[in-house]
């Protein structure tokens, strides 16, 4: 397998972040996108995607359908 992966930080306020694993043996792959953005001190919002793709019966193939987006809002002190 290779993964490759990226940080972007523009503001203190904003981040972004991808990754993409590539499974070389069965030619699966995942990507993972997420954006970030501080509200105010402790607390920060998120959205995230992962995306995966395989033939099926492959370790990454096994989840092609679980594809999924998620909304987060975090409260720290």
């Amino acid at each position: 397998a290779a993964m490759l992966g990226f940080r972007w930080a523009p503001t203190e306020k904003f981040t972004a972040t991808a990754s993409v694993l590539y499974d070389i043996k069965y030619k699966g792959h995942l990507e993972h996108l997420d954006l970030g953005y501080k509200i105010a001190d402790g607390w920060n919002a998120k959205v995230a995607g992962d995306i995966l793709s395989g033939k099926r019966g492959t370790p990454i193939g096994t989840y092609d359908r679980n594809d999924r987006v998620t909304v987060s809002l975090n409260v720290t002190k």
